[in-house]
């Protein structure tokens, strides 16, 4: 009896060790099924399985599949943590490859493979990276090799990203009550309309962006989440745009009150004209800001943190 003590501590000790250092689960997502992204899912798969316990992509992609999802590239965190817990994940990709055909002013004509991967937290919700991979080649077929071949690359900063990704702890902000006639919400005193991106741009991104804003009682902006991200540069695009912003404070009784708000950023490209560029490495600094004034269409709504409450 008196060595079973050890023994039980010793196993005990054991699991945990085993389970600090297991591997997080990955999970590699394709929701459009395309044989291209495909493709170029198992390619970081195999990159990516020294780092991560990879699950089994059948099987995420059937537990996937029973949630129903509307746009999965343009989520909310809410959606994107129901994916996690369904497949029982720490972190999902979700991978979507294409190619294009392409022409600029000295290539006539010629192909772009193209992979946009959302780096997601399973956890939180939140877009921990979004990147983007072209290739160009004289055929599709090259530049779709070409592209799957260069995976491991994607698969570097993916890990790069995970390992840098910091969690940031929350501070207590007030929610607005719409029935208290005792509170105002913040507000910002000018709204600032964020870029359309050139990225965006090229490839014909029409998203929504939703920031939460915690302002304290001086009218400072003390923290933005990106609570619906569409990648593209779009999310750094609203956060730039709301640091820009001078705040009025939220009150309660006449006096300065730290509060959270919602904005929500709709973008849709005006311009149907492709710049000439073929990606966007290769947009002249001159060009972006043309492009981007011509396709920039960000409608804004002030949305307090409290239901069916806008303000326009």
């Amino acid at each position: 009896m008196k060595m079973r003590a050890p023994i039980v501590l010793a196993i005990v000790t054991a699991a945990c060790i085993s389970a600090a250092g297991a591997k997080p689960r990955l999970a590699l997502l394709t929701p459009d099924n395309a044989a291209l992204s495909i493709r170029y899912a198992r390619g970081l798969e195999r990159s990516l399985d020294a780092e991560f316990r990879v699950l089994d992509p059948d099987l995420a992609t059937s537990a996937y599949a029973s949630l129903t999802i509307e746009n999965p590239f343009n989520q909310t965190v809410e959606s994107a943590k129901s994916i996690g817990t369904i497949i029982g994940c720490d972190h999902f990709i979700l991978v979507k490859a294409e190619t294009s055909r392409r022409s600029s002013s000295d290539r006539p004509s010629y192909f772009e493979a193209s992979a946009f991967i959302f780096l997601a937290n399973a956890r939180s919700g939140r877009l921990e990276k979004f990147l983007l991979a072209t290739k160009q080649a004289e055929t599709a077929a090259a530049a779709e090799n070409a592209l799957v071949t260069d995976a491991d690359a994607i698969a570097g900063l993916i890990v790069s990203a995970l390992r840098s990704a910091a969690s940031v702890a929350d501070t207590e902000y007030a929610m607005f009550d719409p029935d208290s006639k005792a509170m105002r919400p913040a507000m910002p005193y000018r709204r600032i309309k964020p870029e359309y991106t050139v990225t965006a741009f090229l490839y014909d991104v029409k998203a929504t962006v939703d920031a939460e804003v915690s302002v304290d009682e001086k009218g400072t902006v003390r923290k933005i989440d990106i609570v619906r991200w569409a990648g593209f540069g779009l999310d750094e695009a609203v956060i730039d745009a709301v640091n820009k912003m001078n705040w009025r404070a939220g009150e309660r009784n006449g006096k300065p009150l730290a509060m959270r708000v919602l904005l929500r950023y709709n973008f849709t490209k005006l311009d149907k004209d492709r710049p000439a560029a073929s990606s966007p490495n290769e947009v002249s600094p001159r060009l972006a800001q043309v492009f981007s004034f011509r396709a920039q269409h960000a409608r804004s709504l002030c949305v307090l943190v409290a239901p069916q409450l806008l303000y326009s």
